[in-house]
């Protein structure tokens, strides 16, 4: 993964930092000493390298992708907070971890959730607002799905864990690429074609962790590939392509959610 990643080290760690200048708070600290914010390496990099690699093949404009690639992971990030509270509250005379609880990773996923309107502003994104905000309420609204039928599988649902799939990871890989292409001066056939390879690339990825088979998967990342058949043969292209093929070659790259 680190080799084919080499090409936008540097902008990856430009990411890292920007997020983690932001996660400490003034007065309280890191926020990761009140939310479990340990993520693995493709966690860590999945969604700003599609941001990243989809912006080079337009007219890359590096400080706004940063900013946007960063936005991208936070949504994640405060997804994943949310989604991993539990149910209830430790009693606040039990001496326990405050990430373990509720209230303090419910502050933290908000504040997440709160950066990004930030980070827009600053890079003068504010016009992707309604995109990331329809993002966000397609990623609840497959939670909730999600909540509501706890032994929904790939064998006994599979058209409600596909319809999970799409709301809670395709929608933001989709939403990278798109957006991605269009800070990068995309025109709107190139848009659609790039929001069509994030979706399908996000399907598959997101079945792959639902259990599905990995020939189940294979007719999504296929049309990912296709999608990116329109565009000049070259290296930024061959990187999606190979991104593309770790995550369906590698039987155990997406066992990875994230650990606390």
């Amino acid at each position: 993964m680190s080799e084919l990643f080499n090409a936008i080290n540097d902008e990856l760690k430009l990411v890292n930092t920007k997020i983690n200048e932001e996660l400490n708070i003034k007065k309280a600290g890191h926020a990761g000493k009140y939310a479990h914010l340990d993520f693995s390496r493709v966690d860590s990099t999945m969604r700003p390298a599609i941001v990243i690699l989809t912006a080079k093949l337009f007219d890359y404009k590096r400080d706004q992708i940063i900013v946007l690639a960063s936005i991208m992971q936070f949504i994640y990030m405060a997804s994943r907070v949310h989604a991993n509270i539990t149910e209830i509250d430790p009693p606040v005379n039990q001496n326990v971890d405050p990430r373990d609880g509720i209230q303090f990773p419910v502050l933290v996923g908000d504040y997440l959730y709160g950066k990004f309107f930030t980070l827009l502003s600053d890079a003068k994104l504010i016009k992707y607002l309604d995109t990331l905000a329809e993002t966000i309420c397609s990623i609840n609204e497959g939670e909730i799905l999600k909540n509501q039928n706890p032994k929904a599988t790939m064998s006994a649902a599979p058209d409600l864990v596909f319809t999970i799939v799409r709301k809670e990871t395709a929608e933001l890989f989709a939403n990278c690429s798109y957006l991605a292409a269009r800070v990068s001066g995309a025109n709107d056939e190139e848009r659609k074609n790039m929001y069509n390879f994030g979706l399908n690339f996000g399907l598959g990825y997101g079945l792959l962790e639902q259990g599905a088979s990995h020939k189940f998967a294979a007719e999504y990342f296929q049309k990912a590939v296709k999608c990116l058949d329109s565009l000049d043969n070259g290296p930024v292209r061959d990187q999606l392509i190979e991104l593309i093929n770790m995550v369906k070659e590698n039987e155990e790259l997406l066992m990875h959610r994230m650990v606390g």
